[in-house]
Formats: structure tokens, sequence, C-alpha cells
């Protein structure tokens, strides 16, 4: 519970938002590999699409640690400023 003497919460501008930056950046990757899709480029014996899906999940996983460690110190920032 709040009490009436606690300060109103801060917000962080949208354009700050971690999750959102994250996100876009996953939809224009996304928008690369569908991009590519069509052509049948090969390399190494793969599809262009197949390796770029293999990278986006080296950047899935990537992110969700950005994710993670971004969100907690953000967190720790504003627990120091209240």
């Amino acid at each position: 519970m709040t009490s009436p003497n606690d300060p109103p919460p801060t917000r962080r501008p949208v354009a700050r938002e971690p999750g959102l930056i994250l996100a876009g950046v996953l939809v224009a990757y996304a928008a690369v590999v569908f991009a590519w899709w069509p052509s049948d480029i090969v390399i190494g014996g793969l599809s262009l699409v197949a390796w770029l899906m293999i990278v986006g999940l080296v950047l899935w996983v990537a992110l969700g640690f950005i994710y993670c460690f971004w969100v907690e110190r953000l967190e720790r920032q504003e627990g120091g400023q209240r």
C-alpha cells in the first residue's frame, strides 16, 4: 500500500523504455530476414535466410540478457533516488 505522503511514481519517457527499444530491434531484424526470404542465396550449403534465423536466435538470447541488466540498472537508479 502507498501512503498519502509517498511521492508520486516517476515514469521514464516512452522513448527510453528498454522493452520498446529492444522490441524495435527485433522487429527491424525480422524485417531484414523477411526481405531476404524470397531470394535463394546459399552460403556454406545453407540458405541465407537460415543463417539469418540462426543469428536471430543468438540475438534473442543477447537481447534477453541486455534487457535484464538494463532494467536492473534502471531499478537500482530509481531506488536510489527515492
